[in-house]
């Protein structure tokens, strides 16, 4: 698959119960919440599972920085909460690694992201891909600092432009 037709493919996952002509055939409810939410398959205190539950925060840290910059770093959730009364969801698989083909360290971030409450209710899915010369795991915080650079610009252009439209 594409990135673009993975982007549109996760689109109509989070969409699914709302947008019935991009419903997928033979998909279920059931179906859809296990793969975000891995519903009757959490197994961390948080209970939640699924895409909710991807091991990385760059893309919560970077929408936090957008929408209180002068918070502390570690106020991720916090800041998510206030803004959303506790509502926003970011779904997301990422992967990262050496690629021995490309000769470079890579990471690839695709996420469907819902911001009930901000700016009149933002929702949106991303793909972003970043890379540093050498395929060794030892570039891994190199990239992963490339790629919270990226969302953390591409976050404050999208919810402050939309800010600023509506000032």
């Amino acid at each position: 698959m594409t990135t673009l037709a993975q982007a549109e493919f996760l689109k109509r996952l989070v969409t699914h119960k709302r947008v019935s002509s991009t419903r997928m055939p033979g998909l279920t409810d059931k179906g859809v919440e296990l793969l975000l939410y891995g519903t009757g398959h959490a197994d961390n205190a948080s209970g939640s599972g699924g895409m909710m539950a991807g091991i990385s925060q760059l893309l919560h840290q970077a929408i936090a920085r957008a929408l209180a910059p002068e918070s502390e770093a570690t106020a991720i959730k916090p800041v998510l909460d206030e803004h959303t009364n506790g509502r926003w969801r970011i779904f997301q698989k990422i992967g990262w690694g050496p690629s021995e083909t490309r000769g470079t360290t890579e990471m690839v971030m695709l996420a469907h992201v819902c911001l009930p409450g901000v700016q009149g209710g933002r929702e949106f899915t991303l793909a972003a891909q970043q890379s540093v010369p050498h395929n060794s795991d030892s570039n891994l915080p190199l990239v992963g600092k490339k790629m919270l650079t990226l969302l953390t610009s591409s976050m404050q252009t999208l919810l402050s432009s939309s800010k600023e439209a509506k000032e």
